[in-house]
């Protein structure tokens, strides 16, 4: 502030003021900010902007979009918590700020991160966040899968949990109810076409078929980023924050 501006400013509330912040409610807007990137940070313990007011807004924003939860209060988000803070808005600005090809007249540069999506992905690690912040493995932290995009524009993925028990017999169709059960619990897999939006750093899951019938028909949307030679795939969904981490898989040797 300049000198002349600080000498005549008085540390005072007006009812305008008063009123004007009174009248500001941002999560009112917060469905009109997509599809421009969002990243939110709360704490666990925030008491001055509660934390289940900030879940709930952040539900009804629009992809792409990223929840952070640090343990503590408000303020410890500027305090013992900064550097996560930092270090998480920093990997956000640089996913979406950095530039994109656009340009219709450079096919070559559209079709890179296309280029860069196709082929056979390795699974290396899949977790969920829940609205508390917690961490869970569905199937495990070292379940296996591979997810496939191929070039007419097609997909599937599959996941399962490792060392699953045998069926007592060979045909599946004869399997008892609890073996189908365990079977079922733990293995999760869909398959179906697929759209990309570079713009908004969003591939999209068109389910044809799917081991759990309720996605049958349903589009999946899913953050992507790559890192390195490695691809992260960050989704919402029903059991909440969702990323998956996938590598290309090797080429077998002939």
């Amino acid at each position: 502030m300049p000198p002349e501006r600080r000498a005549a400013w008085r540390n005072e509330l007006t009812l305008r003021s008063i009123e004007m912040y009174a009248e500001y409610e941002p999560s009112g807007y917060i469905e009109r900010i997509g599809p421009t990137p969002l990243l939110m940070i709360t704490a666990d313990a925030d008491t001055l902007t509660p934390t289940d007011e900030i879940l709930a807004a952040y539900g009804r924003a629009r992809e792409p979009k990223r929840l952070l939860i640090v343990p503590g209060g408000h303020y410890d988000i500027y305090g013992t918590q900064r550097g996560t803070a930092i270090a998480a808005a920093r990997e956000w600005f640089l996913q979406h700020l950095q530039p994109r090809p656009t340009s219709h007249a450079d096919p070559v540069g559209r079709e890179s991160v296309r280029q860069r999506l196709l082929g056979t992905w390795r699974l290396v690690s899949w977790e969920a966040r829940d609205a508390a912040g917690a961490m869970t493995y569905p199937l495990g932290e070292d379940a296996a899968g591979q997810i496939v995009y191929d070039a007419r524009g097609r997909m599937s993925a599959q996941f399962m949990r490792r060392n699953q028990p045998r069926f007592a017999h060979e045909d599946w169709q004869q399997a008892a109810t609890d073996e189908k059960a365990s079977a079922w619990s733990g293995y999760f897999g869909y398959f179906g076409t697929y759209t990309l939006d570079e713009q908004a750093g969003v591939v999209t899951h068109h389910v044809e078929g799917s081991w759990f019938p309720n996605l049958v028909g349903t589009d999946q949307r899913r953050s992507y980023r790559f890192e390195g030679d490695r691809l992260a795939l960050d989704a919402d969904t029903a059991w909440g924050r969702v990323r998956i981490v996938w590598e290309k898989a090797s080429v077998p040797q002939a």
